[in-house]
């Protein structure tokens, strides 16, 4: 009959938890390291976002396009009625500081007051509808590119071999499923859309600038590099932490779930404080990453608004020195400190954006991760037999755990049991029992021998039939 292994007493596999950890307590044990080398987590983090993996996200909005084409369309008139109102505005006060010398310079000023007036009226309403449909839009195809996606990461897990489950908790593949393609969604949408609207207001308004002036526009372009600069440091800071608080989330979710779904055994043994202390020590770590996110938020968003108000002061300095020379009026003036600061708020726009999609860095390397994989034991493919009489039997049959291959749990096992026979499997824990039905329902595939089934190997077999 061969050697049946005891593998130190461990249960054979018949668990859950594919040979080695019957209770959820032993995840309290590993190694709490994973995810928390820096520089390696900065290097996967930074290759996370090639052109290529971004070239895929996007692909997955691609039955989407027409909605995301309109709403694109929806974008740039919208961006372009913001960039009209400080036009407008200008020209407000050109006409009240009009000086009237006469009736009819008075009765001038006033049309024009009225008339710029129902024009900013009308472009703003128009800007609210477009900006209506472009965020209905926007928002609506990430929805749907979410639900894709979850369908497509949730099919790829069930799609795994048993083995993939033993050496993933149950906790990391919702993360996945919950958190991890959530963040994706935006990138593939609502990111896209205020990068496209931003840059539209920075490049429209540059443009502005210049047909007002092209001397206080070499004002705004001189703080582009900071700002730019600012955004470049802040980006990478908040990839790293954001990557660290991802994966101490996705270990808490691990602690709850394998505590919550093994009550029972946790009551047994009395462990209820123990992983409420694992618990709360995961709970903590993410605690400690989020302030430290808040903080670089707070000094990033706080810097920033600094930065552009003194940039204003200077730009209004400078200006109010033009209206005095003549050579510019009071109406431009505003209408270029309107741009500057339209402007301003969409580099830092930009700047913030920039974060977020370093943020779903990480995410977008473990979903695909999941995506890519390929199962080490299809679901389908293979023969079927028309009529099966029932004949198993073990041919020299060794077999590992993928999580624990330097144990040998069955060693040279060989048997038969002709159709219809009634037997018992007898052993200790651990000694194999279990891991012969899993051999003969394929839950895994021998390591050497073969499980044969009317004298067929299993690994013949279409695994669905």
């Amino acid at each position: 009959y061969g050697v049946l292994s005891s593998g130190g007493g461990d249960d054979d596999g018949g668990s859950a938890g594919g040979g080695g950890e019957t209770s959820p307590l032993a995840g309290a044990k590993r190694d709490r390291s994973d995810g928390k080398d820096g520089e390696e987590a900065e290097k996967k983090a930074k290759a996370a976002f090639t052109p290529l993996t971004l070239k895929r996200l996007l692909a997955q909005a691609r039955p989407e396009r027409n909605r995301l084409l309109v709403a694109t369309v929806c974008l740039f008139a919208g961006a372009l009625s913001t960039l009209a109102i400080p036009l407008y505005f200008g020209r407000i006060i050109d006409a009240i500081t009009t000086p009237t010398t006469d009736a009819a310079a008075a009765d001038d000023a006033r049309a024009a007051l009225v008339s710029n007036i129902i024009t900013l009226v009308a472009v703003t309403l128009v800007g609210s509808v477009f900006g209506f449909f472009r965020g209905y839009l926007f928002n609506s195809a990430g929805e749907m590119v979410v639900a894709r996606l979850r369908r497509q990461v949730f099919s790829a897990i069930l799609h795994q071999e048993v083995g993939f489950f033993d050496a993933t908790r149950t906790g990391e593949l919702l993360s996945r499923l919950g958190s991890d393609v959530g963040i994706l969604k935006n990138v593939v949408t609502v990111n896209i859309s205020m990068a496209l609207r931003w840059a539209a207001t920075v490049v429209g308004g540059l443009v502005f600038l210049f047909v007002q002036s092209w001397k206080l526009s070499l004002v705004i372009i001189a703080i582009v590099p900071a700002l730019a600069f600012a955004a470049r440091w802040y980006g990478g800071f908040i990839r790293r932490l954001s990557k660290a608080t991802q994966e101490a989330l996705a270990q808490a979710t691990m602690v709850a779930e394998e505590s919550i779904s093994s009550v029972r055994t946790v009551r047994s043994f009395a462990r209820e404080g123990q992983q409420q202390t694992a618990y709360d020590e995961r709970v903590n770590e993410t605690l400690r990453l989020g302030i430290k996110t808040s903080l670089a938020y707070g000094g990033f968003t706080g810097g920033m608004a600094g930065f552009i108000t003194l940039a204003f002061i200077i730009i209004v300095f400078y200006g109010g020195t033009l209206v005095i020379d003549g050579e510019l009026t009071s109406g431009v003036l505003t209408s270029f400190l309107l741009y500057s600061l339209t402007i301003g708020g969409a580099l830092a726009g930009i700047a913030g954006l920039f974060g977020q999609i370093m943020q779903a860095a990480g995410a977008n390397e473990r979903v695909f991760a999941i995506l890519d994989r390929v199962p080490a034991i299809p679901l389908a493919g293979g023969r079927t037999a028309g009529a099966l009489r029932g004949d198993i039997a073990f041919d020299a049959v060794s077999f590992a755990y993928p999580t624990r291959d330097d144990i040998t749990v069955l060693r040279d096992v060989s048997f038969s049991l002709p159709a219809g026979t009634v037997a018992a499997l007898v052993g200790p824990s651990g000694g194999g029992k279990s891991t012969i039905v899993n051999l003969v329902e394929r839950f895994y595939d021998a390591s050497a021998g073969h499980v044969l089934l009317d004298g067929v190997d299993v690994r013949d077999f279409d695994p669905s039939w």
